[in-house]
């Protein structure tokens, strides 16, 4: 059920400042697929929520020489915004990784991991579906970490839009932690304590922003790379 602050009904009249959620250089990750002559996207959203757990986002691609400041501006936030979909200022610090999505893979090849799924972990440690396949958490490209069904946007040209940005409301779960904590604060954690206990560790690193978004929901927006003007659309995935 939606909290009051939530309804529909409670979204301020007038104007309500965006709140900037992100911004990417495309120095910093090249490989992003920019328009011609932008190299600066931007995802900012209206914090209320427009449709169950969903703040309204804007997808902005700019340039950056027409930036007045190269740092995010932080706007203030509209009083009644919800401070669960306001983030708490942050960096992020890219680093890439190698990524696999069952929905590659065919339904004999599901069979035949679950088949070793057992076997790895007890020779390894390692868990097929939650170490070895999609990476949790906030990122750019690759592919998403579907809450329920995958939900492809299709682009107006008739095109199968592309993996842009996830926004999840934490980084990793009990189960995802050993795998993708990162490598420097690692040494803050206890590794060999369970999964529960492993996920009540350090909520500041599990959720560097303070967002939650709905019910420990992702924000996935998509891009069409065919179109010169980079179109984008978006899914909400909340449990």
């Amino acid at each position: 059920m939606l909290e009051d602050s939530h309804a529909p009904e409670k979204i301020p009249q007038g104007d309500s400042p965006l709140v900037a959620i992100l911004q990417i250089f495309r120095r910093h990750v090249p490989n992003l697929p920019f328009p011609d002559g932008c190299d600066v996207l931007q995802l900012l959203w209206c914090p209320f929520s427009h449709q169950a757990c969903e703040p309204l986002p804007r997808v902005v691609w700019r340039r950056e020489a027409d930036l007045d400041d190269a740092e995010p501006s932080y706007g203030t936030p509209h009083a009644d915004a919800p401070p669960e979909s306001v983030p708490t200022p942050c960096t992020v610090a890219p680093e890439r990784v190698i990524e696999y999505s069952s929905e590659e893979l065919s339904r004999e090849q599901i069979g035949k991991l679950a088949e070793l799924s057992d076997v790895l972990k007890a020779e390894t440690g390692w868990d097929v579906w939650s170490d070895l396949l999609v990476a949790p958490g906030t990122k750019l490209g690759g592919h998403p970490s579907w809450v329920q069904d995958p939900e492809w946007p299709e682009c107006a040209c008739g095109v199968r839009m592309e993996h842009l940005a996830t926004i999840a409301s934490w980084e990793y779960d009990g189960a995802f932690s050993r795998r993708w904590v990162p490598l420097e604060e690692q040494p803050l954690f206890d590794l060999e304590a369970t999964a529960g206990e492993l996920f009540a560790q350090h909520p500041e690193i599990r959720r560097p922003h303070g967002m939650m978004l709905g019910d420990a929901g992702n924000f996935h927006a998509f891009v069409c790379a065919t179109c010169p003007d980079r179109p984008t659309e978006h899914r909400w995935a909340c449990s």
